[in-house]
């Protein structure tokens, strides 16, 4: 325990064992045939099998036919045009079937040749940009990554709001969980006040009531991402069950990376939260306390859940963001891939959308490294952007964990965590 510490007591969270957490990051079930150990590939979590399986498919461009009209149930019905069916339902992309390979390939073969258009078709065709005449980051305009590049970092700024200035006491802090996601997409300052987010920052106590610590936090991280997501003209082109259906399965994945790199970014032992506030390992034989230094400079939430997520987070991602240099600018484009990555269950016309803005931010990517570093080969900027692509599933598998958990939370109703908002994100199919 740190010196110096005034100790609050949650008795409500959540008991974890960490030997059961550990091992949920260790293997994930398939989503085409429920296997264990599956990972990554092609837009979905999968195990070999079916990771072949969808390969061979693909590239073969074979077409099976379901004897029952489309009606299977895979995997209990054996069925290969069901099984390719629902790969596709869980978002696997046939464009993605060798697109690694192909990269690395094609910059060997011509090392004076910039890095290659990771796209297969163009990003946003005439019949998608119809769907929403707000859109205004086109294809044509993808020869100049830098103004979108800078746009989407002026969103980061934003939504950290560290420019109106740093306050030693938010006890006046209004949130509120009771807002559904749907009116929350239109008025995310519903939810809570946009005060600085204090990645950087001292220790800011939110209230007196120690209680309601844990949903404040978890509002002013929700709010951060919603600010952010609210921001992406893609998402404005869908229907409204497409929009908060994408939102809600996808938001831990943005919230999960914010806080590691800003973690990253300053350098901290834990995994920063808000308002001054870290997660870290859980010190001895400690239960779940929130410790809160003397000089008001730093705060621990200690529990198995943050020594799980602390322990990952640095082993896994931190230590990527070191060895590569991760960049502001790679990020808020890491991000949004990661925002745009393996969503099933939505219509016909967001899936194409959200693949369709896979490949338009992974080509910024692409192009923001063959700017940012001219000196670098073509076969040095793919594996550059490789290195990066191969965080997402490490993202994926840190905000699944994250979800479980906070689901549990409002589940229970521990520390007072259920409300509308949460039910949206957490606890809707």
């Amino acid at each position: 325990m740190p010196d110096h510490v005034e100790v609050m007591e949650i008795d409500e969270l959540p008991s974890t064992s960490l030997t059961k957490v550990r091992e949920f990051f260790a293997q994930d079930d398939c989503d085409i045939c429920n296997s264990p150990a599956a990972t990554l590939h092609y837009g979905a979590m999968t195990c070999g099998s079916c990771k072949v399986f969808f390969l061979r498919t693909s590239m073969a461009k074979r077409v099976f036919l379901c004897d029952k009209g489309g009606r299977c149930e895979y995997p209990r019905d054996r069925c290969r045009a069901c099984r390719f069916q629902k790969c596709l339902k869980m978002g696997m992309n046939p464009e993605a079937v060798g697109r690694r390979k192909q990269l690395i390939a094609s910059a060997k073969e011509n090392e004076e040749d910039q890095l290659p258009d990771l796209s297969i078709v163009p990003y946003f065709t005439e019949k998608s940009a119809a769907r929403s005449r707000s859109y205004h980051l086109e294809a044509k305009k993808f020869d100049n990554p830098t103004k979108i590049v800078s746009h989407l970092l002026g969103i980061e700024r934003f939504c950290d709001n560290e420019d109106t200035g740093k306050y030693s006491s938010y006890e006046n802090f209004d949130f509120t969980l009771d807002v559904d996601l749907s009116e929350a997409l239109q008025f995310p300052g519903k939810i809570c006040r946009r005060t600085p987010i204090g990645f950087s920052s001292g220790l800011q106590i939110c209230a007196k009531d120690p209680s309601s610590l844990f949903r404040q936090l978890y509002c002013r991280l929700t709010l951060h991402m919603l600010d952010w997501v609210v921001s992406l003209d893609e998402i404005w082109m869908m229907s409204e069950k497409d929009r908060v259906r994408l939102i809600s399965r996808q938001a831990a994945n943005c919230v999960v990376l914010t806080m590691a790199y800003n973690t990253y970014r300053f350098d901290a032992s834990g995994v920063l939260f808000c308002h001054g506030f870290q997660l870290e390992k859980t010190l001895g034989d400690s239960p779940e306390f929130v410790f809160i230094t003397a000089d008001l400079k730093r705060a621990i939430i200690a529990n198995d859940f943050s020594t799980v997520m602390v322990d990952f987070a640095h082993s896994q991602l931190l230590s990527v963001f070191r060895e590569i240099h991760l960049s502001p600018e790679e990020y808020v484009l890491l991000k949004c891939i990661s925002f745009f990555t393996t969503v099933g269950h939505l219509s016909d016309e967001a899936t194409e959308i959200v693949r369709n803005a896979r490949r338009r931010y992974e080509y910024l990517l692409a192009k923001h490294i063959e700017e940012e570093r001219p000196n670098f080969s073509p076969t040095a900027r793919a594996i550059r952007v490789m290195k990066i692509l191969g965080l997402l599933p490490k993202i994926m598998k840190m905000a699944i964990f994250d979800d479980q958990y906070l689901a549990k939370m409002a589940a229970l109703d521990l520390q007072g965590m259920r409300g509308r908002i949460t039910r949206d994100f957490h606890l809707s199919d």
